[in-house]
């Protein structure tokens, strides 16, 4: 007992002595070599052991072949660009130095092929001629290789002229050091960024990878999420791996890393880093992030319990106590993994429970309670747990009839999960895992739950008997799907694996994601169990979101799901704004949730936020490999329109609408086929789908489309009918009286458009869709039929009605974008001029607003100045912009200019190209009789 007293002892002193060492080099290590020595010894006070640490530990820095440190002069800099400009310049433009490194520099790019702005990280060449291409060349396989949700995924990589390059997507946000110069973050931001940090390493080390250089600037935040960037001088842990160290990469002795947030072994050998170097790193960040001042680099103040409750009184002890593990100078004394801090942050008993999923929902009270109680209350519940499962089992009778939505058949029991830890003493955690579980299904009220008491029993009967467990259950208690698992122990993580099966058919409903917790925390394996169930269950329960393959194979958890399915409500009411919050919400609370993303970014894009679109689309490619093949192809449909590449996002949507025919991805597949004028294949596609199913229950826009479809087929009876279907299901929907305008107009019944026109003008009129607007509609409509004189009388109708309207709401869009349309329409252009012009002006990114604006303007003064109006294309909207410079080329008097733009326009795709036709009578009137253009807007 005494030597072991003194070991620890001895061990303490020497890691009190390592902390001193490292915070002496620390203050010295920026100071002249003639002043540096005399500090040494006098902050050292006679300990020789003390000073000899601290010239080792700088002698170990400053070794001139650290990576790290080797310089990179400005020409040096400068002949780079220019050789990757010439190298790359048939896939890229090169644009600004963004950032640059010991080894590699960092700029930022244009794509060509996509036309989105990327990163691209060059190796120096004059680092390649001393070390050799090897250890960049091994950064860009473990980049590749480490597809995760806060580690920024790689697009590309290779060699162009003698250059060796990867490329990753550019990203609107800062580096933590960034966000760092404006303080300490407040509590949730920090836990959210660390958490995030802390989730990516705990991936990386699991697939045998160390980062060795974690610090603010290799912390990229974009959208409230941390993402780790730089994995150039990672260490594979396992030779075994591709581009495993195999002993040549790292030379005996050399350090590598930042020096402010190196771990004390890299000082003296980087070979010898392994997770708890990283740990350590994670520590220094944490206690940056939230200011506590626990390191001794932090500040010049005396690190104890005094300074530390000082700095932020807000940050919880356990948080802190965490951080103050993690900086252990001994590495055995930190955490043994990032699993365990991810374990302990969870436990922080300022979670909620929307703190989902590093937060459980039962990890506040739970934490809240001394560890040793936690550990002792098993046997406890062992005995509680048999004795309510003897004094409370029946038999469950089978309500008639049984209920199968979305693969999960009723009713549902939760079996005993299987005890694989060869710990008989743990066998109480698959108990209790069935017990909460079982319990949460009742709470839900909305599915028939076998009791825990009888799937208990069935359970033990089965596994006395041999008999399958799943079949007993089946058999015994008539259960139409079981939640079974398994749990097991690896060093010191507890991991809990679990599915949903449909027993009557042998299909696996869901796969829940793994569960791994700290093993004396099972309490929250079983919770987040809870969660995981509760969400694969009213994911498939939801008739519109099992409707969605595969979301239920990896179900979220049930607080994501919430949020989730709140966005999704939002989204069938078009409520863009609101379900963009909700989905991103969704993402946040669990980050394997990409379906969320994908949502999310389907809502940018419908309130006009292209630039976050993209990054919600970035964010799920990155986490590609999780996605179903539906969802794959939703991702590829989407990356296409963004880019406008109508070719290329109608055959990614095909393939989507082949896999879920009664789906969004159909229904977006036959909008595309109507934005390229492919209207009888978009009828077909609309026609078997049915609207009450699935992800089109609740979905107007369906039958908008439908009408859209039958107007270009000339059906006008049928457009009509789709129309007032519409207004009837969704009454709200005041675009369907413009619809039925339209229809009405195309087929000459204007007794029933008078008629009708009265009946709206009881209506609210401040409103996009409004009276005014199926006033121009039909008269645009009437005029295009050659109904001139009947078509100006609505128009001008429309006219003053607008115009009424807009002496109260001066400033109403709807309203004046409507009456600048009629009044083109009646060849009234200067009078439409400074509408257009002051809807482009408040909307520059308003392809449609310039567009018009450029008409105008070209018709009062020529071509060119209606081209300089229209401005530059957007790449999402390139179909739309080249449909406007062709109506330019016809007013224009451009003839064949205007052929060849209008062809390449429907190669594209034409957003709204149905109302854009309609529109643009006046300017494609004199290419009428050309065969080209009759056969280019001809019904296909």
């Amino acid at each position: 007992m005494t030597s072991q007293t003194h070991d620890t002892t001895s061990h303490g002193a020497a890691g009190r002595n390592t902390v001193r060492a490292l915070e002496i080099m620390a203050d010295v290590a920026e100071l002249p070599s003639g002043e540096r020595d005399a500090q040494i010894v006098a902050a050292c006070d006679g300990d020789p052991a003390l000073e000899r640490e601290v010239r080792g530990l700088l002698a170990a820095a400053e070794r001139p072949h650290g990576i790290l440190e080797y310089p990179i002069d400005g020409t040096s800099a400068v002949t780079l660009s220019a050789a990757i400009h010439g190298a790359l310049a048939e896939s890229y433009v090169i644009g600004d130095e963004i950032g640059r490194g010991g080894m590699s520099t960092v700029f930022r790019a244009r794509e060509h092929k996509h036309g989105r702005d990327v990163v691209i990280k060059v190796l120096d060449p004059s680092i390649a001629s001393l070390f050799g291409p090897d250890r960049f060349l091994r950064e860009i396989r473990i980049a590749a290789n480490l597809a995760h949700p806060h580690i920024v995924p790689l697009l590309d990589s290779g060699a162009a002229g003698g250059l060796l390059y990867y490329v990753m997507p550019f990203m609107e946000g800062h580096s933590l050091r960034q966000r760092l110069v404006e303080g300490p973050l407040p509590l949730e931001e920090a836990r959210t960024l660390l958490l995030d940090v802390a989730s990516a390493l705990a991936f990386a080390h699991d697939r045998g990878v160390v980062h060795r250089d974690l610090k603010p600037e290799n912390v990229f935040v974009a959208s409230g999420h941390a993402y780790l960037l730089d994995f150039g001088i990672a260490k594979l842990l396992d030779d075994s791996h591709p581009g495993g160290d195999g002993g040549t990469l790292t030379k005996p002795g050399l350090p590598l890393g930042t020096r402010r947030y190196m771990a004390p072994e890299q000082f003296f050998a980087a070979d010898e880093a392994d997770a708890r170097t990283d740990v350590f790193a994670w520590g220094l960040l944490a206690d940056e992030v939230l200011g506590l001042r626990l390191s001794p680099y932090a500040a010049s103040i005396p690190v104890g319990a005094t300074a530390d409750r000082a700095a932020r009184p807000e940050v919880p002890a356990s948080l802190r106590e965490l951080v103050r593990d993690c900086i252990a100078s001994a590495p055995g004394a930190r955490p043994a993994s990032m699993d365990v801090v991810l374990a302990r942050l969870g436990a922080d008993p300022t979670c909620t429970p929307t703190d989902v999923p590093a937060c459980p929902p039962s990890a506040a009270a739970s934490s809240a309670r001394p560890r040793v109680l936690a550990r002792r209350r098993w046997p406890i519940l062992a005995a509680l747990v048999a004795v309510v499962a003897a004094a409370l089992v029946w038999k469950w009778k089978t309500p008639a009839g049984e209920v199968d939505v979305g693969g999960l058949r009723e009713p549902l029991a939760m079996s005993v999960l299987r005890n694989e830890t060869g710990d008989s003493s743990l066998t109480v955690i698959g108990r209790y895992a069935g017990d909460w579980v079982t319990d949460g299904l009742q709470r839900l009220g909305s599915v028939r739950v076998v009791s825990w008491s009888d799937a208990l029993v069935a359970s033990d009967r089965a596994e006395r008997e041999g008999r399958p467990l799943l079949d007993a259950l089946r058999d015994e208690l008539q259960a139409g799907t079981v939640i079974t698992g398994t749990y097991y122990r690896l060093r010191d993580s507890l991991h809990l694996q679990a599915r949903l099966v449909n027993v009557r058919s042998g299909q696996v409903v869901a796969t829940l994601l793994p569960i791994v917790v700290d093993k004396d925390r099972p309490e929250d394996a079983v919770s987040q169990l809870r969660d995981r169930v509760l969400g694969a269950v009213a994911a498939a329960r939801d008739a519109q979101v099992s409707a969605l393959p595969d979301v239920a194979r990896n179900p979220p958890s049930f607080s994501a799901y919430q949020a989730f399915n709140l966005g999704f409500n939002q989204f069938l009411a078009q409520e863009y704004g609101e379900a963009l919050t909700s989905f991103r919400e969704a993402h946040r609370r669990d980050p394997s949730f990409t379906v969320a993303l994908l949502l999310g970014a389907r809502a940018a894009w419908n309130t006009r936020q292209i630039a976050l679109a993209d990054s919600l689309v970035t964010l799920a490619r990155g986490q590609a490999s999780e996605l179903s093949e539906y969802h794959a192809a939703s991702l590829r449909y989407f990356e296409a329109l963004l880019q406008g590449e109508g070719a290329r996002s109608r055959e990614a949507v095909a393939k989507a609408a082949a896999i879920a025919p009664n789906s969004r991805a159909a229904y977006d597949h036959a909008t595309a086929l109507l934005n390229a004028g492919f209207a009888r294949e978009a009828d077909s596609v609309l026609g078997r789908m049915n609207p009450d199913q699935g992800e089109m229950r609740g979905w107007s826009s369906y039958w908008t489309q439908r009408a859209h479809a039958a107007y270009l087929l000339g059906r006008h009876d049928l457009e009509r009918t789709q129309a007032q279907t519409l207004a009837e299901r969704f009454p709200d929907r005041r675009v369907a009286q413009v619809l039925e305008a339209r229809a009405l107009a195309a087929s000459g019944n204007l007794r029933a458009l008078d008629s009708a026109l009265v009946a709206w003008d009881a209506l609210p009129v401040s409103v996009y869709w409004s009276r005014g607007s199926a006033l121009v509609v039909a008269g645009e409509e009437l005029i295009r039929r050659g109904r001139t004189s009947e078509g100006a009388a609505y128009a001008s109708q429309g006219v003053q009605w607008l115009t009424n309207r807009l002496v109260i709401t001066p400033l109403d869009r709807g309203h004046r974008f409507w009456l600048g349309r009629a009044l083109y329409s009646l060849e009234r252009y200067a009078e439409a001029r400074p509408y257009f012009e002051s809807l482009a002006k408040e909307f520059p990114d308003r392809t449609r607003y310039r567009g018009l604006a450029a008409l105008v303007v070209a018709r009062l003064e020529g071509r060119d100045a209606g081209m300089a109006r229209l401005g530059p294309v957007d790449p999402f909207e390139r179909g739309l912009h080249e449909f406007y410079r062709a109506r330019v080329a016809a007013v224009s008097g451009e003839r064949e200019q205007a052929i060849l733009l209008f062809t390449s326009a429907a190669g594209h795709g034409v957003d709204g190209l149905t109302w854009e036709i309609a529109s643009a009578f006046r300017d494609i009137e004199a290419l009428q009789s050309d065969p080209r253009v009759q056969a280019l807007f001809a019904v296909r």
